[in-house]
């Protein structure tokens, strides 16, 4: 990924994870270097093997709508349990 002085965001992340755990919103290459150093070798969540990250995950940062699918697998087939459509205004300060 390359960081220009246009100001991109970047997310860092492992690979596998958890809704935002080790999820990383970087605007410069400092940033970027101490997101992946914290991600790099740190434990995949719910490896029965104790394994560790050893790819991490860049993305540009996109703005706009955010959903979330909730999906339930059996057997190979796959069914959709929850559709989401995040509201992130303020409210009561927060």
């Amino acid at each position: 990924v390359r960081i220009t002085t246009q100001r991109k965001m970047v997310v860092v992340k492992p690979p596998r994870g958890v809704a935002s755990d080790d999820v990383h919103l970087c605007s410069n290459l400092a940033s970027v270097r101490m997101a992946f150093d914290k991600v790099h070798h740190s434990p995949v969540f719910g490896s029965p093997t104790s394994s560790k990250h050893e790819r991490v995950l860049l993305q540009e940062f996109a703005s706009g709508v955010e959903y979330a699918v909730d999906v339930v697998c059996k057997d190979g087939e796959r069914k959709v349990a929850a559709l989401w459509r995040y509201d992130k205004r303020s409210a009561n300060g927060a």
